[in-house]
């Protein structure tokens, strides 16, 4: 069961009765909008909250506000007439959404006109949609001041802002994925999002796209929209069509290949939505020309499979083999490498490159059907290495290597993460390069795992700080040839247990988990849109695999290979270690 759903559970099987003034009660009630024909979409949920009451206590006015915050309609109108004039004026109600649990404590403070609103946060939704987890016991205080107009308590100042416990959260807002382009257009990337479902959600998707993505995914992908401008602020559905009008100077100049990127970002993006099943770009109402199809244009798939076909190491060879369902059988062509006592190996899609490391992990190998086996970094504790869709391999290094004396002279250079004694490193596979990737952002933090996703534009670490884990989602920053030139500010994403694994389960979401093979196990899956399942735990789980498209989950434990069946852990023949899905 999800953390969210857990939540709104409890919220729907308790009663939330007003006791005392520094309660929240939740009420108004909860029904069926009208189908609105003009856009073609409709809201689930209309929350009808009440207006001020006449001679209503500070505390009241303030309790009220925040439950006439559900009231999405005209604006806001019924939680901006708790407010004066000018504070109804300057107030922006969607600079930001807490998602609180329990009840709102309103304390009065020195000041007989200041109150400070206590509330234990779960998540945060800032302007842009993008919703960030909060550690578990988070709360926020809100400074509120009121004043009196015409012998009446109204809301001067405040936060911009609104609060809502789950389940109205869930009643008035949904996820939404938006789409954008890695760095070659190639592969499509998603951006999650969370809109107020309402009349009007498929205007404030595309404004979205046009602002551009997501802060942990800016320079790491490509956004044929941001040049665009709406003509008017509306878009209409008629018969499964969104029309997007824009303006005609803000496509002048463009060629077909990049009209064609941008109608085909929409359809990506707007085509997800119920009763939208195609789009069209106009200027001044009438169909833009996008010509023929480019050469170089191509459609970009909105999912990805990394395949059913696992590498791993056959235990009574310590040879790389192909792993599928429960049968290994040997890669054609590939060296014999069991006197490296490989480990932790993983392949490309096509599953003709493999890495691993070496016995004492000193060494990341690369190899292939047919050639010699190569050394693509060394360092310390290296960490499972991961190879993208780029031809990328990347580990950490614990210890900064001999070749950082040379970093200004030789592309070899290994150069320890800012702050930290670690190393981040990108090797290329078919060349001698082995970039060093700074990352200042992580501090005093390390390093337990990394995994490039499935589309190659982002990477997934565990990061431990004061003996805590993080998820962190950051975009990867690369030049035109696809070689990784940074990391950007990532989103960070707490964690329900302890984590030193990693693997994408999809496009939108990552497995974790703390492996032992003397501990209970007890694996989290992440998505990106603020959900978190947790998986029936096995004792001794040393290690997992998963990949994009497949929805399937292997452990292993010293004794046995499982599958996850249902809820359950099957076992299946033990004949392989270290299972390893493409990536």
């Amino acid at each position: 069961m999800t953390r969210t759903l857990r939540a709104l559970v409890v919220l729907v099987a308790c009663a939330l009765v007003l006791a005392g003034c520094s309660r929240l009660p939740q009420s108004g009630p909860v029904g069926e909008s009208e189908d609105l024909g003009t856009t073609g979409e409709s809201v689930t949920h209309t929350f009808n909250p009440a207006g001020p009451a006449e001679d209503a206590s500070p505390e009241s006015i303030i309790n009220g506000f925040i439950v006439a915050a559900t009231g999405v309609q005209d604006d806001f109108a019924v939680a901006r007439s708790y407010l004066t004039d000018s504070a109804a004026e300057q107030w922006d109600p969607l600079a930001r959404t807490l998602v609180y649990q329990g009840s709102p404590a309103v304390v009065s403070t020195e000041d007989t006109d200041t109150y400070t609103v206590q509330l234990e946060v779960d998540s945060a939704v800032d302007a842009q949609g993008v919703m960030s987890p909060l550690p578990s016991e988070t709360t926020e205080a809100l400074e509120i001041k009121l004043t009196e107009v015409d012998g009446q308590w109204r809301i001067s100042e405040l936060p911009d802002g609104i609060a809502l416990d789950s389940a109205q959260f869930s009643a008035l807002f949904v996820s939404q994925t938006l789409y954008f382009y890695d760095f070659d257009y190639h592969n499509a990337v998603p951006d999650t999002r969370w809109f107020l479902d309402r009349p009007g959600q498929a205007t404030a998707i595309v404004e979205a796209l046009i602002t551009g993505p997501a802060s942990y995914l800016e320079g790491a992908v490509a956004n044929p929209m941001e040049q665009v401008e709406l003509a008017r602020p509306s878009v209409p559905i008629s018969s499964g069509t969104a029309s997007i009008d824009v303006k005609a100077d803000s496509l002048a100049g463009t060629s077909a290949l990049q009209r064609q990127r941008i109608e085909h970002q929409l359809q990506m993006t707007l085509g997800t939505r119920p009763r939208i099943s195609d789009v069209k770009l106009t200027v001044g109402l009438e169909d833009v020309d996008t010509g023929e199809p480019d050469p170089q244009f191509r459609e970009t798939p909105t999912t990805y499979s990394v395949g059913a076909r696992q590498i791993a190491i056959n235990h009574d060879t310590n040879q790389l083999v192909y792993y599928q369902g429960s049968n290994i059988t040997e890669i054609p062509g590939v060296a014999d490498v069991s006197s490296l006592g490989p480990h932790e190996p993983t392949m490309n899609v096509e599953g003709n490159r493999f890495v691993f490391l070496n016995e004492d992990s000193t060494q990341m190998v690369g190899a292939t059907n047919g050639s010699a086996v190569q050394e693509l970094a060394s360092g310390t504790d290296l960490l499972a290495p991961s190879l993208d869709n780029r031809g990328w391999a990347w580990t950490v290094s614990s210890v900064e290597d001999e070749h950082s004396e040379d970093a200004g002279e030789s592309e070899n250079a290994e150069a320890a993460v800012s702050g930290s004694e670690q190393t981040l490193l990108a090797s290329e596979f078919d060349g001698e390069q082995v970039q060093e990737i700074s990352v200042p952002w992580l501090m005093d933090g390390e390093i337990k795992a990394v995994r490039v996703s499935p589309e190659g534009s982002r990477i997934a670490m565990i990061l431990e700080r004061d003996d805590s884990q993080q998820l962190f989602i950051s975009g990867i920053v690369r030049d035109d040839s696809g070689k990784p030139l940074g990391l950007v500010e990532p989103l960070v994403v707490e964690t329900a247990a302890p984590a030193n694994r990693v693997q994408w389960y999809s496009m939108n979401e990552v497995l974790i988990g703390e492996v032992s093979s003397s501990e209970r196990v007890e694996l989290e899956m992440i998505g990106l849109a603020g959900t978190s399942v947790t998986f029936k735990p096995m004792l001794g789980m040393r290690g997992f695999s998963t990949g994009a498209g497949n929805a399937t989950v292997y452990a292993e434990t010293d004794d046995e290979v499982y599958i996850r069946v249902g809820t359950n852990w099957r076992a299946q023949e033990d004949n392989a270690d270290d299972l390893s899905y493409p990536g």
